[in-house]
Order: C-alpha cells, then structure tokens, then sequence
C-alpha cells in the first residue's frame, strides 16, 4: 500500500525504501487537528522497531505539522507486534500501541517515547486470527479496542480494561471483509 494523489502510476508520496517492510497508520500526532501518515517497522535481525511520521512532502501543502518528518518513536514493539495509533488518554493526540496475537495483550503508550507501556491488559483470545481495531467507540474522546472476527463479528471495549467486550455485533457476510 502506497499513499499518492495521483491516478499516473507512481512509487506514491514516500519512497519505496522508506515503506517497505512498514505498516502504514495514520492519526494525529501533535494535536493539530489534522492526520498525519504513520510508519511502523518491526525491526528483526537485531533492529531496532522504528515509528516514523511524514507530515510534510514537497508538493503537497496540505500536508504539514509541529514534528519533523523522520524517526518519531524507536525500541517500543517487536517483530511480532501488531502496530496501533490512538488516543488513549483523551488529549487530542495519537500515540503508539501494540498487540500481540500470541498473548492477546495490548500496550499502549500516552507519550511519543520509547520505554514500558504505559497501560497494558488482554482482550480476546490468543492465536485467533482476529483482527485488532482502534476507535472512540462512545464518543467520549478517549480511543479504545476491538476485534473484527472475520466472519462479520466485532468486540468493542469501552475502556482500556481485561477481558470482556462492552459491545459485540455481527452486521456482515461471512465471506465480506471490514477495512
């Protein structure tokens, strides 16, 4: 997945390098009001994990915000970590998480710095292919978590707690997938 504004085949606003192999998120990492672009790499083979945001490309103005484009965040996930971005505390601004399939645990930071969650529980089972969402799901400023089964299910929590959903709902075909 490549961002650009153009319909002409292109390697998209970023470079391929700067990519691949990273996650693409989004959110709104200084409080502006506006969502920036969001990398995550991995690390592996003894790498570090790398956060990186892009709020500003040449030719594109709208594009713009208080954090240089780079390194954003560095040593928070692994390899084996699902990459989020939310608001977990209310402040208007999008910092890092992450799950673990293996564990069905969520770490989650309120600061741009690497270092220990600062909250951290388990939701949902482990191993089960399911698939983590982020969203203000009360609208009461503060993101929290959810799953998508798969097949047409969704688990939502309404508070960064253990174990059970405050919500679950099934609404599509087994066979459709929720982007």
């Amino acid at each position: 997945f490549l961002a650009y504004n153009s319909y002409t085949p292109n390697y998209g606003l970023f470079p391929r390098p700067q990519l691949y192999p990273a996650e693409l998120l989004a959110g709104d990492v200084d409080g502006n009001a506006t969502t920036e672009l969001i990398t995550f790499s991995g690390g592996g083979g003894g790498s570090p994990t790398t956060w990186s945001v892009f709020c500003s490309v040449p030719g594109y103005p709208g594009l713009s915000c208080a954090i240089p484009n780079g390194t954003w965040l560095t040593d928070f996930g692994s390899p084996f970590s699902v990459p989020l971005v939310g608001d977990w505390n209310g402040d208007g601004i999008t910092t890092a998480g992450l799950f673990r399939k293996s564990s069905s645990g969520f770490m989650l930071r309120n600061e741009h710095a690497g270092g220990a969650a600062d909250k951290s529980f388990f939701f949902g089972p482990a191993n089960s292919g399911w698939f983590p969402l982020v969203g203000d799901w009360d609208g009461d400023g503060f993101d929290t978590v959810g799953f998508h089964s798969g097949g047409g299910t969704f688990f939502l929590k309404n508070t960064l707690t253990d174990f059970k959903a405050d919500v679950h709902m099934t609404f599509s075909r087994q066979s459709q997938f929720t982007l």
